[in-house]
């Protein structure tokens, strides 16, 4: 045999033998392992658990080169499938409560019989665990180590009852509510306008028991009802107590302020002239007139029913719907009159004030009379621009024929999904004559509202108590 030979197979020999070496290294580690698992799974000495961890720390670290071992879930295998072991490491909680308790108080800020609980919580003690399992084929073994205890202070229930008189409590708030608008007012932010006019109308409480979770919550326990003789509207400002600070005051004051209004109205010789500058939704009618100057941005309606008259354009688009909405269901609207200014009324009235004297009535019966179908200058709601009298083809203005009829039906019953309502119906007291060719348009929303309440308030009344202008 040659040297060659012989130092190929001396060798083949040493490799074999480091082989054999290293192998028995991992199976001894592996018996030395299990047997530590099996004392822990069946003993309760923390000494053998740690024992157990600094093991397997020292087995990960020592054979990462021989063995699949996946770290996140500490899993550890060796070259025979048919064996697995691993171990899962998991934070437990578990609590102890304490119920709280409820305290009771009186508190001589509040009104009397007003009831306010402030929630507070339970309590206990929290125990965190880190607890080790291990898994083995179908066998498993569980062990939990207190690591920390936790102490959370139960809070009591606060049940607090006023003591204060209503008249004192309201005596108090209207004072509180005075200064706060003078310090507004001294502030020079606004317009000192929109604090005119003011006056608290009323003050409601809530009748539940509030409820709030944080001693330094504002809770609110009633409101302010403020009337705004500037614009004919009503707000109202939250009251609010603080039971940390034990005080008594409002909700966002600076939000109620951004909601007052400037006079929307002036008046004079007995009649309330409408200062607004978009007069849209203002109640213009027998006791409402507009400024002399006021005038809408108009458009001419040539686009789609060939005439020049105009009308807001605002309004142009619904209208221009509803006109062909109407030519679909075979229906053809004619536009007798739409906007009007200010003078063109005054020239209208004076036609009218004429007829009725060309039949023989003085100048001021005619213009009485010429008053129930026509305004004085000012009071028309063709003025704003967003009114129309509408008639069908082939009848005069006003006149009871079956074209004019056909269209008023229809619109009778269609008219309020564009936004348009008709302003003057049989049975109101609106101070003109049934007009069921006029209508206004008020938006798709307040009309289809409107609809519900037509028969019992006029437009003018509607459009009043909504204060919108």
């Amino acid at each position: 045999m040659s040297k060659f030979r012989l130092s190929f197979y001396l060798l083949i020999f040493i490799s074999l033998f480091i082989s054999v070496i290293s192998l028995s290294t991992v199976l001894t580690k592996n018996f030395d392992l299990l047997f530590s698992i099996s004392k822990l799974w069946y003993s309760n000495d923390v000494s053998l658990e740690s024992e157990y961890l600094d093991k397997v720390s020292k087995y990960f670290n020592i054979n990462r080169s021989f063995l699949n071992i996946d770290n996140s879930s500490f899993l550890i295998e060796t070259r025979d499938p048919s064996y697995s072991l691993k171990l899962l490491k998991d934070k437990v909680r578990e609590t102890d409560a304490i119920v709280n308790e409820t305290e009771f108080s009186i508190n001589e800020k509040l009104p009397k019989d007003s009831t306010l609980l402030v929630k507070g919580r339970d309590g206990g003690y929290i125990y965190n665990y880190t607890e080790y399992v291990v898994n083995s084929n179908d066998s498993k073994r569980s062990k939990k180590h207190l690591d920390s205890i936790e102490y959370l202070n139960p809070v009591n229930d606060l049940f607090i009852t006023g003591s204060l008189s209503l008249s004192d409590f309201s005596d108090d708030i209207t004072l509180r509510f005075n200064n706060e608008i003078n310090n507004f007012k001294e502030s020079g932010e606004y317009d000192n306008e929109i604090f005119e006019n003011l006056e608290n109308t009323s003050f409601v409480l809530n009748e539940k028991i509030k409820e709030s979770y944080n001693l330094s919550e504002d809770v609110v326990i009633g409101n302010i009802k403020v009337d705004m003789g500037n614009c004919n509207r009503e707000t109202s400002i939250s009251i609010v107590f603080n039971p940390l600070s034990n005080s008594v005051g409002f909700n966002n004051f600076n939000g109620f302020v951004d909601t007052l209004c400037k006079r929307q109205f002036i008046e004079y010789q007995g009649y309330l002239i409408g200062t607004c500058t978009n007069c849209t939704l203002y109640p213009v009618g027998k006791g409402y007139s507009l400024n002399s100057e006021y005038s809408p941005k108009s458009i001419s309606l040539t686009d789609f029913e060939g005439s020049y008259k105009e009308v807001s354009s605002e309004i142009f688009n619904d209208l221009k719907s509803m006109y062909l909405d109407a030519l679909n269901s075979g229906v053809v609207m004619t536009f007798v009159s739409a906007y009007r200014s200010y003078l063109s009324q005054y020239y209208t009235y004076e036609y009218w004030i004429s007829v009725e004297m060309s039949k023989g009535y003085s100048r001021s019966e005619a213009e009485v009379i010429a008053n129930t179908y026509s305004a004085i200058p000012g009071f028309s709601e063709h003025q704003l621009g967003t009114t129309l009298d509408i008639n069908g083809i082939g009848c005069g203005i006003g006149e009871y024929c079956s074209s004019n009829e056909s269209v008023w039906n229809w619109l009778k019953d269609n008219a309020y999904k564009f936004g348009f309502v008709q302003s003057y119906k049989e049975g109101q007291d609106s101070g003109y004559i049934p007009e069921p060719w006029h209508y206004r348009w008020i938006g798709k929303e307040l009309a289809l509202e409107y609809k519900e309440v037509e028969n019992k308030k006029t437009l003018q009344t509607f459009l009043y108590d909504l204060g919108r202008y």
